[in-house]
């Protein structure tokens, strides 16, 4: 194999793997939509984030990290959000936020509507492990059909 093939497939195998964990993390945001139970977090420490970039198009006097608490049967969870908070409604003392009944680790705060990062993560994971695999299976089709 050639040092041009070789490094193909290193970049097929890495952008496959990219592509599982995309699809891992869009089901992990889907089951909390789908399956998740919401509690109401204690929120323990707000912090404003300041942006590292230094142009006005990036920095943004409302975003916040919200720091997070919750108890699950006796065991207690953590989380953090940040994000914009328009209009000081980073100012609260509690935060709904839904977690996996079987897996409190994860977490994430309830915004009461359908979250479609998961939807979106899980469809570049396909996108990104089709393009990865894209050889092979044109390889496969046409032995399949008798061109090879």
């Amino acid at each position: 194999m050639t040092w041009l093939g070789m490094k193909k497939k290193f970049f097929d195998l890495l952008f496959f793997f990219l592509g599982l964990i995309l699809i891992f993390l869009g089901m992990g945001h889907v089951a909390l939509f789908a399956i998740g139970e919401t509690v109401t977090a204690e929120v323990y420490e707000v912090a404003q984030q300041a942006m590292v970039q230094n142009d006005a198009s990036t920095r943004n006097p409302s975003r916040y990290t919200l720091s997070y608490r919750f108890t699950v049967e006796g065991s207690s969870y953590s989380g953090h959000v940040t994000r914009v908070f328009e209009g000081g409604s980073h100012r609260r003392s509690t935060l709904k936020v839904r977690y996996l009944p079987f897996w409190p680790h994860v977490n994430h705060e309830d915004q009461g509507g359908v979250d479609l990062q998961g939807l979106l993560s899980m469809g570049v994971g396909i996108l990104v492990i089709f393009f990865a695999l894209r050889g092979e299976i044109i390889s496969l089709v046409q032995h399949r059909r008798g061109y090879s």
